[in-house]
């Protein structure tokens, strides 16, 4: 699953036109370097959480094919945060475990002190042996995490 909701607000004085994922980079735009990036990994179906200019991302990639994947759109009807479009897609797949990746953050932004961290996220549908997360009544943002007790 890639996150591409984003309304790109620090973004919008370079990219008026076009969400995040669809910022150019050495020719392409940024999502179909990932795109080709899980393609080379073997991953085939991928589910775009899309928000904010949604139907530009769908319309520049269409169905994936021609990039490798098979991809399947799961559009905000309002911005529901990182929590809330997981949950909003969470239906269209059945992987497990599931990845979860930032459409637009290949690393953290120049000039920053953090460390570079992984785009990916696992996740499991099964709960056994699980930890958990909470999701505010809205399912907009989670609310608490727990981790899983060390056996």
């Amino acid at each position: 699953m890639i996150l591409c909701g984003g309304r790109g607000e620090r973004l919008r004085g370079v990219l008026p036109d076009r969400p995040k994922a669809l910022a150019p980079l050495r020719g392409r735009p940024f999502i179909e370097w990932l795109l080709m990036a899980l393609a080379g990994k073997g991953l085939r179906r991928i589910v775009l959480a899309t928000g904010y200019r949604g139907d530009a991302i769908a319309r520049a990639l269409g169905d994936g094919r021609g990039l490798g994947v098979d991809l399947v759109y799961s559009q905000e009807p309002e911005p529901l945060g990182t929590g809330g479009a997981l949950r909003l897609s969470a239906s269209l797949t059945s992987a497990s475990p599931l990845l979860i990746l930032n459409g637009d953050r290949p690393r953290p932004p120049s000039g920053s002190s953090a460390t570079p961290t992984p785009l990916v996220t696992a996740a499991s549908s099964s709960t056994r042996g699980a930890g958990s997360c909470a999701f505010s009544r809205r399912g907009r943002t989670g609310t608490a995490f727990s981790a899983a007790a060390s056996t």
